[in-house]
């Protein structure tokens, strides 16, 4: 028996990637430039996003949403990364699958807006003492009558200060040795009274309060804030992640794959010696290289995505994906630069932020550490892992 394997896109697929391609040589090449020079987030693009159905991808169809499989949501998450969409908007498109998770009473508030393009989400899961551990936070929510008083801190995380709704973890419980039973995701907005955001400067400066953390001081919140079960938030998490850390991968292979278009066409034209940079191996080589790293990179983020699509367990998948990848793209956006030898090192050309920003990617949703920990507890069992 022949197995048939297909490694292509369905016609629909290749549409949704023009149509994304077109959109963001229109909507984003011509302003990016301006938009991270004035360091102003970019809202009127997350209504143009709207306009074209991205923020109706992760919502289900009984709550208007226009749903996407996965694979056909990386292809989108890789343009996006292509051509710099900011980042908060990746990850208010990935975040807002939570909201299908979330009250009736909550749908009503806040699923139209996003649909709409007006809703920023912002994801609050670290906090100063923890990041990897993910169920050792000390944020409370304690439930007082049909609200919620909230407490405590989240760091390290994207687009605080201009994100509309916060959806954070919170420990709404107390079962000793087992703190992942006591987690709950609950949905706080911005406005209310004993919320503070704040930004932290970062090594890859991008719109002001790009990345931050934000307190909460005796904050109240309605019970029906609460999103999924109470203290089942741990898994609901978990399995966002899972998804999300794929398209993190995605994402930094786009960028690395401009990178590598930009500087094959900068070599074939930048002359050392008299030639073309092109001619010499140590160039083009390190190049060549570098474009077989992301394809195969971007075949292993499809597969654990089209494994999703089938309902097939896809940790390792996912976690190989995102450590490789992103590890892949580092390393193909730093070569990259090398190619354009002193100009790398201006702001003449992107290649140079996009070798800051990319770094972070190393560490955000999952350091490469913690998803070589996933491996190997599914490879060898828990027993026999770290």
């Amino acid at each position: 028996m022949w197995l048939k394997l297909d490694f292509g896109f369905t016609e629909e697929q290749k549409l949704i990637k023009k149509s994304a391609e077109e959109f963001c040589q229109k909507e984003v090449s011509p302003y990016i430039d301006k938009w991270l020079k004035d360091r102003i987030f970019p809202r009127e693009l997350m209504k143009k996003c709207a306009s074209i159905g991205w923020t109706g991808m992760n919502i289900r169809e009984e709550y208007g949403g226009t749903p996407l499989d996965n694979v056909s949501q990386g292809i989108i998450t890789e343009v996006i990364g292509k051509y710099e969409v900011p980042t908060q908007i990746f990850l208010s498109l990935q975040l807002s699958r939570l909201l299908n998770y979330a009250t009736e009473e909550c749908k009503e508030k806040f699923t139209g807006k996003f649909l709409d393009g007006d809703l920023i989400i912002c994801g609050g899961f670290t906090e100063p003492g923890c990041g990897s551990d993910v169920a050792a936070i000390i944020t409370r929510a304690v439930k007082d009558g049909g609200e919620y008083l909230i407490n405590g801190e989240k760091a390290c995380i994207s687009g605080p200060l201009y994100s509309d709704i916060f959806v954070i973890s919170a420990k709404t419980a107390e079962i000793p040795g087992k703190p992942h039973k006591a987690i709950s995701l609950i949905l706080v907005e911005k406005d209310r009274e004993g919320v503070e955001a704040y930004e932290l400067e970062t090594m890859a400066p991008g719109f002001k309060g790009d990345f931050g953390g934000v307190k909460f001081d005796n904050v109240k919140v309605p019970v029906a804030n609460l999103i999924g079960e109470e203290n089942k938030g741990f898994y609901l998490l978990m399995n966002e992640f899972n998804l999300i850390r794929v398209h993190v991968a995605l994402m930094a292979l786009g960028a690395a794959e401009k990178s590598i278009e930009e500087a094959i066409e900068y070599a074939k034209q930048r002359r050392a010696f008299g030639l073309p940079i092109s001619k010499f191996q140590a160039v083009s080589f390190r190049l060549a290289e570098h474009w077989t790293k992301i394809e195969a990179a971007k075949l292993l983020a499809y597969r654990a995505l089209w494994l999703a699509d089938k309902g097939i367990s896809s940790w390792a998948e996912a976690s190989a994906a995102k450590w490789y990848g992103c590890e892949v793209a580092f390393n193909a956006i730093n070569d990259a630069l090398q190619t354009y030898g002193a100009y790398g090192y201006t702001t003449e050309y992107p290649v140079e932020r996009r070798f800051r920003a990319i770094r972070g990617a190393l560490i955000g949703d999952g350091t490469g550490d913690i998803q070589k920990l996933i491996i190997s507890r599914i490879l060898f069992g828990r027993e026999y892992s770290p």
